[in-house]
């Protein structure tokens, strides 16, 4: 019944997933504590501008907040929508997606991450746009690059994903060739040259040198989590490794675009995982980063169940384990 109403393309669901993250955002003001990250001074220069622009007030950080999750749901919607991801319109890929982050109550207040994802957004946006024409390649490899450099300049972490543009050309292509690896390179690099020339003729690059040490060096600890959270993180994987097994399971009778689209998610997960053990500033927040390929794996999984029964078990359990983590952070 519950599955059956969510796999639905109806307003009402809408309405459900803006309530779900009010009742996160509610929460997260509930708790007065600010998620943890750089000191003031050491932020990326546009999630520093950013900042400067809205304040410091907790209220306004968790209603920013809940926006920005709120537009990444509705960019998600949108790329099932109009590449079809999932072989039905429905509002699960963006309920899902707010599903997972509801376990994640570190993350329920404003983090330069959630900037760094919707440029992420746009540059897949690009490269899926870029496996279904054949003209504008080159213009699709500057902007996917693009869109990296100036996600990056929010949450410096996000330029390592440029990787994932150049594995999706590949994927696209066959081949990665020289034009494309060139203006995907120019892309990723035109936004931090304009920032540089900044600094530089201010006479200020060495902060500009000191803030991006700081966002790759500097550890960032966060509240040590409970039982419960590693709980949340089990049933997360094993929906996952479902998900997964199921997914590949049918690639054979998926179109060769579709089958691109998911490669190129792929690849975000490889990417998060690489950078999560190797950078050392990057934490628990690339579990939100994650939580976009998921989205997309998991609905894909919930839709195909034949019986809604099973489905249905899978939302409860994931709604009582969420409601549960809210109540005891």
């Amino acid at each position: 019944m519950i599955l059956k109403i969510l796999k639905k393309n109806r307003s009402y669901n809408f309405i459900l997933i803006l309530l779900l993250i009010g009742l996160m955002a509610l929460f997260s003001f509930l708790r007065i504590e600010a998620c943890p990250f750089l000191d003031e001074g050491n932020q990326m220069p546009l999630y520093d501008f950013f900042l400067q622009w809205a304040g410091s007030n907790y209220l306004i950080n968790c209603i920013f907040s809940a926006t920005f999750i709120l537009l990444i749901s509705l960019l998600l919607l949108r790329l099932n929508t109009t590449f079809t991801l999932i072989q039905e319109k429905t509002f699960l890929v963006p309920f899902i997606f707010v599903l997972i982050l509801g376990g994640f109550v570190f993350f329920h207040t404003m983090h330069p991450v959630y900037l760094g994802i919707l440029f992420l957004l746009f540059s897949l946006n690009r490269l899926f746009n870029a496996c279904t024409k054949d003209r504008g390649g080159l213009s699709f490899a500057f902007d996917a690059g693009f869109y990296i450099g100036v996600g990056s300049l929010f949450y410096f972490p996000l330029i390592f994903y440029f990787f994932v543009v150049w594995a999706g050309l590949f994927k696209i292509h066959g081949q990665l060739h020289g034009r494309y690896f060139i203006l995907s390179l120019l892309g990723t690099l035109f936004p931090w040259l304009l920032t540089f020339s900044y600094y530089f003729f201010t006479d200020t690059q060495y902060l500009l040198n000191h803030i991006v040490y700081q966002n790759f060096y500097s550890l960032v600890s966060y509240k040590v989590p409970e039982i419960n959270y590693y709980i949340y993180l089990s049933f997360l994987v094993l929906l996952t490794i479902i998900s997964g097994i199921s997914l590949l399971s049918h690639v054979n009778s998926q179109k060769v675009v579709t089958r691109k689209y998911y490669g190129i998610l792929f690849w975000i997960l490889i990417v998060s995982i690489i950078i999560f053990i190797l950078v050392p500033s990057v934490s628990e927040e690339i579990l939100v980063i994650i939580a976009v390929p998921l989205s997309f794996i998991i609905s894909n999984f919930m839709v195909s169940i034949k019986k809604e029964i099973f489905g249905d078990i899978i939302l409860l359990v994931f709604f009582c384990l969420i409601v549960w983590l809210q109540i005891t952070a």
